[in-house]
């Protein structure tokens, strides 16, 4: 009895080692069930990898981009880049010329009346009339506020709009076809094998332009000076008139504290400080348009220097050269996520770029074309890029990985 009960008890101690080795066993495998993964909610983010591939597809299309331009500018050795702000410059020239020679012929005008006025003798008080020194009236000549009618006037007549949004696309491809259309290039002919040679065309910005046209009638500093100097001396004519108009003010009282002032000085007192008047309001506009004509807009561009911008493409545009615009119609890149249990995370990156291109010559004439960087989708460039999760990048063939590095770096 004593031998079966040991025996069950082995039996026992044997069934809970397999029981144990078969839990060991469990928690060395792992339950896939409990591991399951779901689908990536949101595509992750490959900035890197996706500006790499706009860039690389907007330099490829330059070069093309470039020779075709060049076929299609005849004999222009000059080219001017477009700008949202090309009637913008020329208006506010207009605007700022216009402005700086009315303000001037304003000021000098009433300047003028006023001396003239200051010039004429006064009329002589009765013999039997004592002056009587009296305080200065300083209410004579008042400074008059602008009026919002006269400040609405005066303000520049245009809008300009400094603010670009261009994409990475946009501002690779204007940067390389300009860099290339400033070369002379060799072009080969397929079919017959004879080599045309493209010249170098210049390129011209009138965003960046900082030289102005020298010629005495184009320069606007010299108008500018101009109405500073009508002010100066406007103001000079305000100081001497307010004087007179004291003195006048003076000889017109009576002796007698209760007498009345002669109407004849007090009316020429009054004709003088009228005028004063006018020309004091314009010359506190013309003096707030100088200021602002120097103040900085909310874009950060400068109304004097927007006019002489302006006056610079006035003078390059009476060249005739062509307008040139280049523009990204579209740069878009495809992010494909994966993740799976053998695979782990694996993110796919494809782009395409359309670009177009438009010559516009002074006689309105067009010419454009445009270009496309996967029209043939086996080009290198086009092949999509395979990003692991251990940050490693490959593309589908070493072939392929070799001649997309190149092209992006």
């Amino acid at each position: 009895m004593a031998a079966i009960k040991q025996s069950l008890e082995l039996e026992k101690l044997k069934l809970s080692v397999e029981k144990d080795r078969a839990e060991l066993y469990k928690s060395l495998v792992p339950d896939l069930s409990d591991f399951k993964r779901e689908a990536p909610k949101t595509t992750p983010e490959v900035v890197a990898t996706s500006t790499r591939l706009a860039y690389s597809q907007a330099a490829l299309l330059a070069n093309e981009l470039a020779t075709q331009v060049k076929d299609n500018a005849g004999n222009v050795n000059e080219i001017l880049l477009d700008s949202p702000h090309l009637l913008g410059y020329l208006s506010s020239l207009t605007s700022v010329e216009t402005l700086l020679e009315s303000n001037k012929r304003s000021v000098e005008n009433l300047t003028t009346n006023l001396d003239a006025m200051v010039a004429v003798k006064p009329p002589v008080p009765p013999p039997n009339r004592k002056a009587k020194s009296l305080p200065a009236v300083s209410a004579i000549l008042p400074v008059i506020e602008l009026g919002f009618a006269v400040a609405s006037a005066l303000r520049p007549s245009y809008v300009m709009g400094g603010s670009r949004h261009e994409d990475l696309s946009t501002r690779v491809l204007r940067a390389q076809v300009v860099s290339k259309l400033g070369v002379t290039q060799a072009r080969k002919d397929g079919k017959t094998g004879a080599t045309a040679i493209l010249p170098a065309i210049s390129v011209y910005d009138v965003d960046t332009a900082i030289k102005w046209p020298e010629a005495p009638e184009k320069v606007l500093d010299g108008k500018v000076k101009d109405l500073r100097d009508a002010i100066d001396k406007a103001r000079n004519s305000l100081r001497a008139a307010d004087t007179h108009v004291k003195k006048l003010t003076d000889e017109a009282k009576p002796a007698d504290p209760d007498g009345k002032p002669d109407p004849a000085l007090t009316a020429h007192a009054a004709v003088i400080a009228a005028q004063a008047k006018a020309l004091t309001t314009d010359v506190d506009n013309s003096a707030k348009y100088l200021v602002a004509l120097h103040t900085p807009s909310d874009t950060g561009l400068i109304p004097l220097i927007a006019a002489k911008r302006g006056l610079w493409l006035k003078d390059r545009l009476d060249k005739d050269p062509p307008r040139l615009t280049l523009t990204s119609l579209v740069a878009a890149t495809d992010i494909v996520a994966a993740d799976g249990w053998f695979k782990g995370l694996r993110v796919s990156v494809a782009g395409n770029t359309i670009v177009e291109w438009r010559l516009v010559f002074p006689d309105g004439r067009v010419a454009t074309g445009a270009a496309q960087s996967c029209e043939d989708p086996t080009k290198p460039i086009c092949q999509p890029l395979i990003l692991r999760a251990d940050d490693q990048v490959r593309a589908p063939s070493d072939k392929t990985k070799d001649t997309s590095a190149a092209a992006g770096g």
